[in-house]
């Protein structure tokens, strides 16, 4: 399946708490889900967190067109 390019910009959770009200990132990933996979996981490496820590985007991610 080939990659597709994915923006985020919404708010970032932490165990049901907003710790971002406004974050944006893009990534290239295979489908939607992996892609907000791929940004939570990077968003948690930037501030520090490991991987067990709960990091939710809760907004909507959109394709980026060509």
């Amino acid at each position: 399946m080939p990659k597709k390019q994915y923006k985020y910009s919404g708010r970032v959770e932490y165990f049901d708490r907003i710790i971002k009200s406004n974050y944006t990132a893009s990534t290239w990933a295979e489908t939607p889900g992996k892609a907000k996979s791929n940004l939570a996981y990077r968003y948690s490496k930037m501030i520090g967190y490991g991987p067990s820590h709960k990091i939710r985007l809760i907004d909507s991610i959109e394709e980026v067109s060509k």
